[in-house]
């Protein structure tokens, strides 16, 4: 009997997917099965339709067969009997000896048949190519898995109000698709963009999901459908699925009936994650102390294997997973079913609250990098933790974690959410003891890093006034060093110096050295722009690098930036760009984020120095990607200065141009364009003055000192330090073989003469 299974006939369009596709295709080039995998709703058989029917040319015949048909077909039956050999002679035997492409859709009904039958029928039929889909790993020893991730979403650096711009993403361009065909005048414009962006990325790019969404735009628009949407996404939960009359929450249902109780308990568990986490993360959390790491180490495996853990990558040597939004909130929904919700949510605190502790000292000792790496990732998690501490009415928790992880606002560029959760603690937890005046210096702190200096003032008298109630000499300590901070980024040099060594002082005493470190790095910015101390730039470098020996990082990477603005406010530039460099090199796998900032800002600098404008124009770029826009003012007169020289020398056009480019690039690609800063000037853009080139800065200076100014006029009227004026002066006199100043004028009188003539 002969007989076929066409590919089914779809009733709508198909929409974006080429990558995917032309994985698709690369993998059957290579291979003759492959296994598209992935959690329910993500597209698998659409995918693995759309990808037959692209190379059906190629076969003699395309067939189709579904494991899951109610009733079931001929070839499932003998599937669920267990006659697998005579479902494979049966498909055999049609095959004959043509190039035939089978579709095998749904394989994890009858994962291990299905595995056995794709191997035993690339023996049998050597023409045969095999492209099946199934939501759990399909143990066959002949066929490839390939996971098929969502559709894309929008990328953070686009606009949400660039309606067009976010429409080139497969996500929306299917939400707008099917919008359309429920209501045809659903349009995406730039006033609705952020809501479908929000709803597609609160939906992961599920297509099922942002189907069963888009069919009630006929009823409601995109805010009132994120507004409805309910905690367990119930509308879309309710709303049934077009193939097979599936409703989403029955696909998840299933998939979690087929867990095993100890899969079902981990899923679960790992629900209280806001966003990715690893296999550490889950010991740490989601089980039981003293349980097996083999046996957790298996159950991760499994979940793996059947698509619950998706979104695999390697971070810091570590795997990372990740629920999908709705398996996340299933997973919640069945901790509340069993009441064990609060319980993993207090384990959940209790982690956050020791790692923030843990990391509180500025990066000291063995374990810094992981920690503050592991914040970093989990920061969705700690305002989670913090909000669900400020409703169970525990500010004084909220305060504790806020005040330990200072230096992680920092980093994450988040100084603004760390002064809201300790303004908001503060309200209902009142201002008298020392927890209150620890939170109020660092609100302080965290508002001079985000450019509020009125409020840092305000926060700060508040705390020096506690230090004095509690006669608490730290807490004046700690004043002081944010106070010195203050005043370094108002460029008050004079004040930022005393207040920094007061506090250095206050620190020794006290044995911290975590703050001395702190202390002692923004008094060497204090001396590298031109403050005074008794403790000399070298005294403070080698304080830092013996510091720097207890993690072998932290204090070699800063003492190398500190060196390297040092030398740029000399104006020894290309000294300046190998310290930086260094620096950046060495603190690239760190997540200090901070710091690679204010390295790419510097060489920016270095770079237009040097004449070369574009490659500064990119590191601007870059830099800003990467910093939190809010330089100190001491920093952001010389930022705006070379911004200034770079605009001026290409136009604004291209420099705009230039600056969106680095800030596209990803972090790889920043460094290696940092790093790839030249030693000498390429771009022949310098101003020449005889036998050897001066950059553009250098004939600024050389005409000052030709106009009889002293090394303090330069500086005030170029807006740079005296020491920096100087340094140009120097490069200025070794690059013309001059011994003294007035051979210099002599020279400018001469050079400007002849263009004169030349001019005429």
């Amino acid at each position: 009997m002969t007989w076929t299974f066409p590919l089914p006939s779809e009733v709508t369009s198909f929409v974006g997917r080429r990558s995917e596709l032309t994985e698709i295709r690369k993998l059957l080039e290579r291979t003759r099965a492959v296994v598209l995998t992935g959690p329910g709703g993500v597209g698998k058989t659409r995918l693995a339709v759309e990808a037959a029917s692209l190379v059906r040319r190629a076969f003699a015949a395309v067939w189709f067969i579904s494991v899951c048909d109610a009733p079931p077909n001929e070839i499932e039956a003998l599937l669920e009997r267990g006659a697998v050999d005579d479902a494979a002679r049966r498909i055999a035997a049609q095959v004959t000896d043509r190039d035939v492409m089978l579709v095998l859709d749904g394989c994890d009904c009858l994962s291990e048949q299905c595995g056995v039958l794709i191997d035993r029928l690339l023996e049998l039929c050597p023409t045969l190519t095999v492209l099946a889909t199934s939501r759990r790993l399909v143990p066959s020893t002949g066929a490839v898995s390939w996971p098929v991730p969502p559709m894309s979403l929008p990328k953070s650096s686009v606009p949400p109000s660039k309606a067009a711009a976010v429409a080139r993403s497969d996500a929306i361009a299917l939400f707008v698709a099917r919008a359309t065909t429920a209501f045809p005048a659903f349009r995406l414009t730039d006033h609705n963009v952020e809501a479908v962006t929000r709803l597609c990325d609160l939906l992961d790019g599920i297509p099922l999901a942002i189907e069963l969404a888009a069919g009630h735009i006929r009823a409601m628009s995109v805010e009132q459908l994120l507004d409805r949407l309910g905690p367990q996404f119930q509308l879309l939960i309710e709303t049934r699925g077009s193939r097979a009359g599936l409703s989403l929450w029955q696909i998840i249902d299933d998939t979690f009936g087929d867990c095993s109780p100890a899969e079902q308990a981990l899923w679960a568990a790992a629900s209280v994650f806001e966003a990715s986490f690893c296999l550490d993360d889950i010991e740490a959390v989601c089980v039981e102390e003293g349980s097996e790491a083999v046996a957790v180490a298996q159950l991760v495996t499994s979940l793996v294997d059947r698509s619950v853990f998706t979104g695999l990558r390697e971070n810091n040597k570590r795997i990372e997973y990740r629920l999908l939004h709705i398996y996340r909130h299933y997973g919640r929904h069945k901790l509340a079913e069993q009441g064990t919700l609060t319980d993993v949510q207090n384990r959940h605190a209790r982690w956050i609250t020791d790692l923030a502790h843990a990391t509180e000292p500025f990066w000291m000792g063995s374990q810094a990098v992981d920690d503050t790496d592991k914040l970093l990732r989990h920061h969705a998690d700690i305002l989670t933790v913090l909000r669900r501490e400020l409703e169970a009415d525990r500010p004084d928790d909220v305060l504790r974690i806020a005040i330990d992880l200072r230096v992680h606002w920092m980093v994450a560029n988040a100084s603004a959410e760390g002064i809201f959760w300790i303004s908001t603690a503060l309200d209902a937890y009142g201002l008298s003891d020392t927890l209150a005046a620890e939170a109020l210096w660092t609100q302080a702190y965290l508002a001079v890093l985000d450019g509020r200096r009125e409020y840092a003032t305000q926060c700060l008298d508040r705390s020096r006034h506690l230090a004095t109630e509690l006669d608490s000499d730290l807490i004046a300590a700690h004043c002081d060093f944010v106070d010195g901070l203050a005043h370094w980024s108002d460029t008050d040099m004079v004040t930022a110096a005393t207040r920094l060594e007061t506090a250095f002082r206050a620190y020794l005493e006290h044995g911290l050295r975590s703050h001395q470190r702190e202390a002692l790095f923004i008094l060497g910015m204090v001396l590298a722009t031109g403050g005074t101390s008794e403790l000399s730039l070298d005294t403070l470098d080698a304080h830092l690098a013996d510091m720097g020996g207890e993690t072998n990082w932290w204090g070699q990477g800063y003492v190398w930036w500190l060196r390297g603005f040092a030398a740029l406010e000399r104006g020894e530039i290309d000294a300046s760009a190998a310290l930086l460099q260094q620096c950046l090199g060495h603190m690239r796998s760190r997540n200090d984020y901070v710091i690679v900032w204010w390295c790419l800002e510097l060489l920016a600098w270095v770079a237009t120095e040097r004449s070369e404008f574009r490659l500064a124009a990119e590191l601007f770029g870059s830099a800003r990607a990467f910093g939190p826009h809010t330089l100190p003012a001491v920093l952001r007169e010389r930022h705006d200065h070379h911004l200034a020289l770079t605009t001026r020398a290409l136009g604004t056009q291209v420099t705009d141009k230039l600056i969106r480019k680095g800030t596209r690039l990803d972090n790889e690609q920043v460094i290696e364009l940092a790093l790839g800063l030249s030693a000498t000037n390429p771009d022949g853009t310098a101003v020449t003055g005889g036998t050897e080139q001066l950059t553009e800065r250098e004939m600024q200076v050389a005409r000052l000192v030709a106009k009889g100014r002293s090394n303090k006029e330069i500086g005030a009227t170029l807006v740079i330090s005296a020491r920096t004026a100087e340094g140009h002066v120097q490069r200025v006199l070794a690059k013309r073989g001059f011994n003294s100043r007035s051979q210099i004028a002599a020279w400018i009188a001469e050079h400007e003469h002849t263009e004169d003539d030349a001019e005429a």
